[in-house]
């Protein structure tokens, strides 16, 4: 992406220039993992799926994944260093396996933009259970910043909002997201941010949506 495309679209879409470009390389990340062999053991979850997959106007910083069969960790950091040698603005900082997670940092950093940003990778190897045409499925991912699309197994948004309601404490951008959720599955109510200043609400949310979507969020705010 050039300088020129990223400023269309941020007009285009209300969004800094910094979410349009990790839009882009999260939908490189994603179109390599699915159309490996590996990708069939990986599904994807969380709040970057629920934009992706789902529709969400709200950007996201992570890619998440439940791991559903076992893999090949060093043919997982294999393939994660050759997506980020094609790209010279892609760079792989580092890959580690921990006790119930596989992890990978990614740093992002094109010219135009005044600084890198990272994207993280992070899949859960817990042992819980996932049952496919239940709680995932095989489904298309797409974005408005780049003609690439995905065939990827993707969490069902009940499974989504499941795992995003044992997060505690609470986060304020787990609360737009289960809102988000409610809407698709029919249930119409506010955001609840009840317990948090409104400037905290601003300043961790209102980055990743565009103009018209902040405008939302402050009818939902707690007075003060």
């Amino acid at each position: 992406m050039n300088k020129q495309v990223a400023e269309s679209l941020q007009k285009t879409l209300g969004i800094s220039q910094e979410q349009v470009v990790r839009e882009e390389y999260e939908m490189i990340l994603l179109k390599q993992l699915f159309e490996s062999r590996l990708g069939k053991s990986f599904v994807f979850k969380g709040g970057t799926a629920l934009r992706l997959t789902y529709g969400s106007p709200r950007f996201s910083e992570d890619l998440d994944f439940s791991v559903v069969s076992e893999f090949d960790k060093e043919k997982l950091d294999r393939l994660l260093r050759t997506v980020a040698d094609q790209y010279e603005a892609l760079k792989l900082v580092e890959t580690i396996q921990k006790t119930y997670t596989y992890f990978a940092l990614f740093r992002v950093k094109e010219d135009f933009l005044s600084q890198a940003f990272p994207i993280k990778f992070e899949a859960s190897v817990r042992p819980v259970s996932w049952e496919r045409g239940k709680h995932y499925e095989l489904l298309v991912l797409s974005s408005k910043v780049t003609n690439l699309t995905v065939l990827a197994q993707v969490a069902s948004l009940e499974r989504i909002e499941e795992e995003k309601r044992g997060i505690e404490p609470p986060r304020i951008r787990d609360i737009f997201d289960m809102w988000f959720i409610g809407q698709k599955l029919g249930r119409i109510s506010p955001m609840d941010f009840r317990g948090f200043e409104p400037r905290v609400v601003r300043r961790d949310l209102y980055k990743f949506l565009p103009e018209k979507d902040k405008r939302l969020i402050e009818q939902w705010l707690p007075k003060q």
